[in-house]
């Protein structure tokens, strides 16, 4: 479970026995709970072939905090080669120490230490959000201050003064609340100052997607983008798939002869880097590969389909895949004249699939790589088809239906990529 200090508090002790819990956000610290009600803090490790035990001390007088702390520093001795008994005994030592010692510095320090202690069990993306909203929103108000000393008062007067841009105030209120959440368990501060504090502006989910016209529009403005860009772009078009997949993707997971793209990992999930759920396959119509092999001719030379760096291929970045496309939807959009977002592209594919070409909610789900409401949560464990022939045949009508749009009032002949470069 996730152990907080209220968990440590209100934890009832089983009728016999002992009971552990694993700490869910610190691999390897268990809370041992006896029918005594004695808490105690334990933190096994493997060492010379054999799994060992530390007992780290009685809850109370160790805090949450300090079990994690002592657990983080003997796992380091482990990761080091060394039995961390010696680290230990002064650790305890430490801890019985008489001398007060003050862990609440600046606030601004203290977001610091909530980002790095979160950094692994967070997207990459999602730590940067996390990191653009403190330093864009908190840290200017309250960076400078005792955490100690910030009340429920001053939380709610600074998040009045961001509700003139609802969605950063609701963004920004959250991430508020994780660190101090995070602070409080960590012992740092008795008590978040936003417990109880509701989201401060009302916000409406996005529900834009393109017209007709407005997805021929696009595709006139990618003609005059260089390569790399347009074929991004004609693949979120052609496949669905998430914003950040092209960006990821490597050539060894493409293979162009069967016309598949697996995607090792479709999301992360917290508390694990490396991400979850079963690999994901895209099936690719004649109209993405054309896009691909295109694109294959510029960045075939480098790992990632998508590299970064310049858009001469000599000057390419081959260790380090390109970033962030934003600059090219701005002008896409002053070129095309539509007012539209990367996302609103994935939702402007399972829509026409949908309302043009008829295509089942569910297979538009499994295209899209979503669960349906009501679907079984271990249906993934025991169902493990995996709809490819439904999704190939979805893509395919969906693909030649775009092809048709974009080619309407246009030239006969289709040509979805050009090589010329922007202006």
């Amino acid at each position: 479970m996730k152990l907080t200090q209220r968990t440590l508090e209100t934890l009832k002790p089983p009728t016999a026995g002992r009971a552990e819990y694993l700490d869910e956000l610190l691999p390897n610290l268990f809370l041992r709970v006896s029918a005594t009600g004695r808490k105690s803090f334990t933190f096994m490790y493997r060492f010379g072939g054999e799994q060992r035990r530390a007992e780290l001390g009685t809850f109370p007088p160790l805090g949450l905090g300090e079990a994690r702390d002592m657990a983080r520093q003997l796992w380091a001795e482990v990761q080091r080669g060394n039995d961390p008994k010696d680290a230990l005994r002064w650790l305890k030592n430490k801890q019985a120490d008489p001398t007060p010692v003050t862990t609440a510095g600046p606030f601004s320090e203290m977001c610091r230490r909530y980002l790095d202690e979160r950094r692994r069990f967070l997207r990459t993306a999602t730590h940067q959000l996390y990191s653009r909203l403190i330093e864009r929103h908190i840290v200017p108000a309250f960076g400078a201050k005792d955490p100690i000393e910030i009340k429920r008062t001053d939380v709610k007067e600074w998040i009045e003064r961001l509700r003139i841009t609802p969605t950063q105030a609701n963004r920004a209120m959250a991430v508020m609340k994780l660190v101090c959440e995070w602070a409080a368990e960590e012992g740092i501060i008795p008590g978040s100052p936003c417990a109880g504090l509701k989201r401060p502006a009302p916000e409406m989910a996005r529900s834009r997607y393109l017209t007709h016209n407005e997805i021929k529009a696009v595709f006139d403005a990618l003609r005059k983008e260089r390569p790399l860009i347009a074929a991004y772009y004609e693949l979120l078009f052609f496949t669905g798939v998430r914003r950040s997949k092209p960006l990821e993707a490597e050539w060894k997971d493409i293979d162009l002869k069967k016309a598949l793209w697996h995607l090792p990992v479709t999301k992360r999930a917290r508390g694990n880097p490396e991400g979850t759920g079963r690999p994901f396959t895209v099936p690719l119509t004649r109209q993405a590969l054309a896009s691909l092999k295109v694109l294959h001719a510029f960045s075939g030379h480098s790992r990632f389909a998508f590299p970064g760096g310049s858009p001469r291929r000599s000057e390419l970045d081959e260790e380090h895949r390109m970033h962030n496309p934003q600059k090219s939807i701005e002008r896409i959009r002053e070129r095309s004249g539509v007012d539209f977002q990367i996302r609103d592209i994935r939702r402007t594919v399972a829509t026409r699939m949908a309302e043009d070409l008829g295509i089942a909610p569910f297979v538009i789900a499994k295209v899209m790589d979503h669960k349906l409401p009501g679907e079984a949560e271990m249906g993934d464990v025991y169902n493990r088809y995996d709809y490819l022939a439904e999704k190939r045949q979805a893509l395919v009508k969906w693909s030649d239906h775009l092809a048709r749009v974009v080619r309407k009032g246009s030239r006969p002949a289709l040509r979805l990529v050009r090589s010329g470069a922007a202006s």
